[in-house]
């Protein structure tokens, strides 16, 4: 939720066109946000540990074309997005745990 959500609605892309081999930069990003949750996970005690890495979320997603992400249906459809709920946990634990997060 913390990687294509947040890209998806800020590019306005699905998350086939994220992940898409054409699309490094969706690549490039959804690598940093994981990097990022990744590494705030692992600064508490106990390490939480994510369910899928950067890799599989961009395999999961090659070839999915048309699947549009919650943050990127609100965008559309003018109303706020979960970005407090998804994103500022992670950045605030980040900051507190002093690890820097500003792809997130």
């Amino acid at each position: 939720n913390c990687s294509v959500n947040p890209i998806s609605a800020l590019a306005r892309l699905d998350c086939g066109q994220i992940a898409d081999a054409g699309n490094p930069d969706g690549a490039a990003l959804v690598r940093a946000l994981v990097g990022e949750a990744l590494a705030v996970g692992a600064a508490v005690d106990p390490a939480l540990r994510p369910a899928r890495g950067a890799e599989e979320i961009l395999a999961m997603y090659r070839g999915r074309a048309g699947l549009v992400p919650s943050m990127l249906q609100d965008v559309e459809a003018g109303r706020p997005t979960e970005r407090e709920h998804i994103l500022r946990p992670l950045a605030e634990l980040g900051a507190r745990k002093g690890g820097p997060t500003p792809a997130l």
